[in-house]
């Protein structure tokens, strides 16, 4: 019944919007002809003698003007609606809110063992379910258990998945999953990744699909359903390895590295397919995986990294670049750095002039910088002389008689930077 309540106000409003819309077009042609024959229902049209003798160009404006009037006045009741609505359901939240979070303390903090208090126990339940017949008051009651099972610790915990096992609303949170709407499948996925619906021995009720579905919700455009998707798959720790990248059509995007990135960053522990993730097919999975290979320090992983430099994917080029830069420990490394630093564009260059900070040969670097600062750009002759100036500060002074005006405001930034 829920679902099927979702689905008529989905596609209700949508019909009476394009409905509005189909009736202000049909207008236009209506108030033009004497009268309409529908199925051999006459409907006469009141408007046409006055319609009737007025210019094509008069009567659209007629038209137009009549349609900004009706829809300022439909304007105006649905502001004064939405902003009655919202203040009766912001009380209308407060109130279950703090009625709901009561109930739950106590149960959650009923430390009574003796067997007359699971009797307590069950009719609280009972009368929480009594309390959360609406679809809203539900809502409202799992994101309070969502809250305090992802805030709380140990028992509490436990409690908190005890009393949404015992409350039974597998089904409403599946149904929500399923909704039209993007709003209750990511809300659905949140209380399912943070209690790990079907995933755990103390929920009852198997959820296998859940995981399957989350997975097609991947690969959906919409930026914010697509990283709950994220978040969710990998809080549930069946593909945490991430291996559900690895089939979809769409790229992955800036966000989606950003997301996934986040969350592996509160994870200890992970199972993330590096190798795999590098060797994809597709630029923008590689790219994720050489990121997520730097930042988790796989220097294992060099050389499958070193084999995505030079890619024709500018993201992916730039994190082998960046993975690359961060585990190079040997002159070689350096030396390659030097032979591609022509062939890139001018984020790349700099990542590699500040690699050169770490260089274990002084005289490779000095050379370097010194061939940076003669032959390159101003940002790039700033960048080199900052590390020049802690290999050699004799060769910087050198520079304070060059002709060359770039490198005089080069070498006067530092010396400025340095003194003060």
């Amino acid at each position: 019944m829920i679902a099927l309540k979702l689905k008529i106000r989905y596609w209700g409003a949508r019909l009476l919007f394009f409905g509005f819309f189909a009736l202000l077009i049909a207008i236009i042609f209506f108030f033009k002809i004497s009268e309409l024959n529908i199925i051999g229902l006459k409907i006469t049209n009141p408007l046409y003698a006055y319609t009737a003798d007025l210019e094509w160009w008069l009567y659209l404006l007629m038209y137009f003007i009549f349609v900004f009037f009706i829809n300022s006045l439909i304007f105006i009741v649905f502001t004064i609606f939405i902003r009655n609505y919202k203040i009766r359901s912001k009380k209308r939240r407060k109130k279950y809110e703090r009625i709901f979070t009561d109930k739950i303390m106590e149960l959650i903090y009923n430390n009574s063992e003796k067997s007359s208090s699971i009797i307590t126990i069950e009719d609280k339940i009972s009368e929480l379910n009594a309390l959360a017949q609406k679809s809203y008051t539900k809502i409202i009651l799992l994101n309070i258990l969502r809250k305090i099972h992802a805030q709380a610790k140990d028992e509490v915990r436990m409690k908190a998945a005890e009393i949404l096992k015992k409350m039974k609303l597998d089904n409403f949170i599946d149904i929500y999953l399923h909704s039209p709407y993007f709003r209750d499948k990511i809300f659905a996925m949140k209380i399912i990744s943070e209690f790990e619906l079907g995933m755990s021995d103390i929920f009852e009720f198997e959820a296998g699909g859940h995981p399957e579905y989350i997975i097609k919700l991947t690969k959906k455009r919409n930026y914010v359903l697509r990283s709950e998707a994220f978040v969710s798959l990998i809080k549930l720790a069946i593909h945490d390895d991430l291996s559900f990248l690895l089939d979809r059509e769409l790229h992955v995007s800036i966000w989606d590295m950003n997301i996934v990135l986040k969350i592996f960053k509160d994870i200890k522990n992970n199972n993330i397919n590096y190798t795999q993730l590098i060797e994809s097919d597709s630029p923008r999975v590689a790219a994720l995986g050489v990121l997520l290979a730097n930042k988790h320090n796989k220097t294992d992983l060099k050389e499958i990294i070193f084999k995505k430099i030079g890619s024709k994917d500018g993201l992916l080029n730039f994190e082998a670049y960046a993975a690359f830069i961060s585990m190079a420990n040997n002159e070689t490394d350096y030396n390659f750095f030097i032979e591609k630093f022509s062939k890139e564009d001018f984020i790349i260059k700099k990542a590699i002039v500040k690699s050169f900070a770490n260089c274990p040969s002084i005289t490779l670097s000095k050379a370097f910088m010194i061939y940076v600062i003669e032959e390159e750009s101003l940002p790039l002759k700033v960048e080199a002389m900052k590390i020049l100036v802690q290999l050699d500060i004799n060769r910087v002074n050198e520079y304070k008689n060059s002709e060359n005006i770039d490198i005089l405001k080069a070498r006067n930034q530092i010396v400025d930077f340095n003194l003060n």
